[in-house]
């Protein structure tokens, strides 16, 4: 915590904007995006019902009031005309009163008419819904009675990655994943659904209910219609056994629609117009925080078709808060049926632009996610993938929160990084169940597009600064393995040695394939090595030949195709100063697209790549390098040994003929086959007799093979009797791994 004391079980979104208050009582300008605070003007139906309620509430308490003051010219407190005024005090409807426990029936019978309205029903009724304290409130009413009823070892099912909340009050709530980040642009499909069931029956998990976030809270995606109708199809098997069954029974399919009104370039289609037959099944769950931008006014339903689901939900509210505030409730109601396809475009358009401007700056940049078709079509949040930011140098204040470490570890140390480093709040996706070290965090994109730009400006800054970083230390790594590849190509003069590296059961061409690999990775080695600091060489060199009073020949401009600046007599000074100048600004603009952070990380994955080419490569052509990095095979270095003392280069001399004596009778074959003959027969026996000419050879391969590699089998079993011995003889040995393109057992 920001006052020094352990965090404990706090909410870790919460306690991420407790550390920005902390921030901003010292004077930090924070810009605010890893929260869903919305910035769209609060719904107007709202707030001139909210107005309304009180206004008529101070109406009806003026009069009361105006009743009161005749009081004190009652002379006579305990008389009929001061006991008739308090009276009168008394009838007026000028307080707000305890209400109905599941919210005041007036307001729900408006809701329940814009339900049906919104998922084009006529079934939901006043008696079907609930007005909890916040969609929070009612989120854990409903965890509590399915934690309370149903089997204790159970999971409930839901995509991952998920609203934080759904771990539950002090993360009771055991979550099964439906692994959603595998599926194309990372949305909610049947397939994966039907994967997650048969995970849990696999792991004897009890499924206690089905939890669907949609539009999804963190990544915005939207399901579509068709999709659901697949899934509906899965769930309807998976209740199958459960039709005859009373409603006490039945697995809750709960719908968290918080975001339903946010179809920012989707308009969401919901699970309960799809599948009218799973109502019993199901309880939804929406709110006014964000499609209403009424965060702070706690407003919430939970609305279900099974009397059973809603008296359960009820009790835990009941039990700590009553009911939730009375104006709330009539100007929740009032919003919800002013809810109008005007409103909802004019949100979308205001929104739509802002997640579009962060998702092109962050495919510019790089930091999009990996799955290219990931686009955020409802609510407005984007993921994006800040993984170079792992293993940086952590900001010293932000130790403050994270604790003592050196380097950035988590989604969450990115966070905290640069809330201290860049004065930017953002959101670490792992607090909705994601790999901590993926680098994957969640960024609101309400704010001001200028805010916007600020918060992808300093984004920006720290991707370059760890890609630089990267770039210079894979670089490093890079020189290396061209002077070890080099040294290991080198080995392929000897025959005997390439023979080893083959196994004796490959030819010459494999081994030559391998050369080949290894020139060419040398090469794109040399060339990232080389353009690291040429420029930089050439524009110092540049700089001191400009403090020079004269230079050699050179081209009529005063600069050559390599940019150095020469020039046949002597140059005044200030003449070689813009010269160099010139040349040094042709040199940083021929290198400006590597200064953009995307072009970075595209300069890295390819070094990446050639490095991992390399360590491959260096592994088939070095068994000395194999070895040491697989030192609990020990049988390698044994079996090289043998067949390098029972494969000499005689052997192999004799192969290699045997080998060419083959292709040159295969080559027999095929101008047998392409020559054109007078008569089918003719042909036949032309291809017959270079068939012959084949096997013969072929037969003299083979011998020439169970020699050399007969010889290897008899080391290979020799050498497992060697290291088995003591062990019982009747088990059977194990198959010893390829060596480069060798032996596989």
């Amino acid at each position: 915590m920001p006052n020094g004391l352990p965090a404990n079980n706090i909410d870790r979104t919460m306690l991420l904007a407790l550390w920005v208050k902390h921030l901003k009582s010292q004077g930090k300008e924070i810009i605010f995006a890893g929260m869903g605070n919305p910035t769209f003007p609060i719904n107007h139906d709202i707030g001139s019902e909210e107005i309304k309620y009180w206004n008529d509430k101070q109406q009806q308490a003026a009069q009361a009031r105006d009743a009161l003051s005749e009081m004190h010219r009652v002379k006579d407190n305990d008389d009929a005309e001061a006991s008739a005024l308090r009276d009168k005090v008394a009838e007026i409807d000028c307080t707000v009163p305890y209400g109905h426990p599941q919210g005041q029936e007036a307001s729900r019978d408006k809701i329940a008419g814009a339900l049906n309205n919104w998922y084009g029903i006529k079934t939901a009724k006043a008696k079907d819904i609930i007005l909890p304290v916040g969609g929070a409130a009612g989120l854990y009413a409903i965890f509590d009675f399915i934690n309370e009823k149903k089997d204790p070892k159970g999971v409930i099912v839901t995509p991952v990655p998920f609203y934080g909340l759904y771990k539950g009050n002090k993360q009771q709530n055991r979550l099964h994943p439906i692994h959603v980040m595998k599926e194309p642009g990372y949305k909610l499909t049947a397939k994966a659904l039907k994967e997650s069931i048969a995970e849990a029956k696999r792991q004897n998990l009890p499924i206690n209910a089905f939890l669907f976030n949609d539009p999804s809270n963190p990544l915005g995606t939207v399901t579509d219609r068709s999709e659901w109708e697949k899934i509906a199809a899965v769930l309807r098997e998976f209740l199958a056994q459960e039709k005859d069954l009373p409603d006490d029974k039945k697995t809750p399919i709960i719908l968290d629609e918080a975001y339903a009104e946010m179809g920012i370039t989707k308009k969401p289609i919901s699970l309960v117009t799809v599948a009218p037959d799973l109502a019993k099944h199901i309880i939804v769950m929406r709110s006014a925080t964000k499609g209403l931008s009424a965060a702070g006014e706690r407003m919430a339903l939970v609305y279900s078709e099974n009397e059973y689901f809603i008296n359960e939900c009820l009790t835990p509210g009941v039990n700590i808060y009553g009911h939730a505030p009375i104006s709330a409730q009539v100007s929740f109601a009032a919003g919800l049926h002013g809810l109008n396809k005007s409103k909802l475009e004019e949100m979308a358009l205001y929104y739509g632009p802002k997640l579009k401007l962060v998702n092109k700056r962050a495919r510019e940049m790089g930091v999009n996610m990996p799955d290219e078709s990931y686009v955020p079509e409802g609510t407005f949040y984007i993921v994006l993938d800040l993984s170079d930011l792992i293993g940086q140098p952590l900001n010293e204040k932000a130790k403050q929160a994270v604790g003592n470490k050196a380097t950035i570890q988590t989604n969450e140390d990115i966070c905290y990084h640069l809330l201290f480093e860049n004065n930017i709040m953002i959101g670490p996706a792992s607090y909705s169940g994601l790999d901590p070290k993926s680098g994957f965090v969640r960024v609101t994109c309400s704010g001001g597009e200028a805010q916007l730009n600020k918060i992808m400006d300093g984004i920006h800054a720290q991707i370059i600064k760890a890609r630089e970083a990267k770039r210079i230390k894979l670089l490093d790594q890079l020189s290396k393995a061209r002077a070890t590849l080099t040294h290991a190509v080198g080995k392929f003069d000897n025959p005997t040695n390439a023979t080893i590296m083959e196994g004796v059961e490959q030819q010459s061409y494999a081994v030559e394939s391998l050369a080949t690999q290894a020139y060419k990775l040398i090469s794109a080695a040399s060339t990232h090595i080389a353009s690291r600091n040429s420029a930089t060489l050439l524009a110092g060199s540049l700089r001191r030949l400009s403090s020079l009073s004269s230079v050699s020949s050179g081209s009529t401009d005063g600069t050559s195709s390599t940019g150095s600046s020469l020039s046949s007599s002597p140059q005044p000074e200030s003449n070689l100063h813009i010269i160099a100048e010139k040349s040094i600004n042709k040199i940083a603009g021929s290198l400006e697209p590597i200064t953009t952070a995307k072009d970075l990380k595209k300069e890295n994955v390819e070094i990446e790549r050639i490095l991992a080419e390399s360590a491959a490569l260096i592994l088939e052509l070095d068994p000395e390098k194999k070895s040491e990095q697989k030192k609990a095979n020990q049988s390698a270095t044994v079996i090289q040994a043998a067949v390098k003392a029972q494969a000499p280069k005689q052997r192999y001399k004799a192969f290699k003929e045997k080998k060419a004596l083959l292709e040159e009778k295969l080559d027999l074959l095929n101008q047998a086959e392409s020559q054109q003959y007078h008569s089918k027969q003719e042909k036949k026996a032309a291809v017959h007799k270079a068939l012959e000419a084949v096997h013969a050879a072929t037969e003299l391969l083979h011998k020439e093979e169970v020699k050399v590699c007969g010889t290897k089998r008899s080391i290979i079993t020799t050498q497992w009797q060697t290291t088995t011995s003591g062990t019982k003889k009747d088990s059977e040995p194990k198959p010893i791994k390829k060596l480069g393109y060798g032996l596989a057992h």
